[in-house]
């Protein structure tokens, strides 16, 4: 079983986002790499506001230090009400501008939070065409390790405001049509499809 070494990083205050650094260290099969550092962060569209900035040049530090190969957003990626489009304002104001440094211009495998919902979760989808970075094909997705060059790891983003009840009946009209938009059954049945077939240790 692979180990994982979790490095909890400041987050000046704790607003604008937990943020951690991953290394998954391994024996690797021939040219594979030994190790895979990535950024995780979520809860972080501010407008570059609440410590975001802040944060940003920490995550850039760190990300040049182990030379990190992707950021990770586990969702409310743009607060408070997600963004209404791929052309948004906030997402120059909450993403372009704020995680510009070289070290973070490296793909972004983004997951949707409930404050997306209040928003369009479509136009995050519709967003990766327009970006080099910003990587969401789907609500729910896999990227396999191969991509990393850590064929031992795949990682699987699933879309859980769906699976929420209380998000499905009991939240605004806005929010819960987004959520009522998605099959549920269908994103279990992918999951459990994609756990069956991934062969990543």
């Amino acid at each position: 079983m692979s180990r994982f070494l979790w490095n909890r990083r400041s987050t000046l205050a704790g607003i604008a986002g937990a943020v951690v650094g991953a290394t998954l260290p391994w024996r690797p099969t021939a040219g594979a790499a030994t190790s895979v550092n990535f950024l995780v962060v979520g809860d972080w569209g501010r407008d570059g506001a609440n410590h975001q900035r802040e944060v940003a040049a920490k995550m850039a530090k760190v990300a040049a230090a182990r030379a990190s190969s992707c950021v990770v957003s586990v969702g409310d990626n743009f607060y408070e009400q997600g963004v209404i489009s791929s052309t948004d304002p906030q997402w120059r104001s909450s993403y372009e501008s704020v995680y510009d440094a070289p070290s973070l211009q490296v793909p972004w495998y983004v997951a949707l939070g409930n404050h997306d919902y209040r928003g369009s979760p479509q136009a995050q989808i519709d967003y990766s065409a327009l970006s080099s970075r910003w990587r969401m094909p789907a609500r729910y997705f896999t990227v396999e390790g191969t991509t990393l060059n850590a064929p031992y790891l795949d990682l699987f983003f699933i879309d859980t405001s769906p699976l929420v009840h209380k998000y499905r009946d009991e939240v605004e009209d806005a929010i819960a049509a987004n959520v009522r938009s998605q099959d549920i059954h269908a994103q279990l049945g992918w999951f459990d499809k994609e756990l069956g077939k991934s062969t990543a240790r």
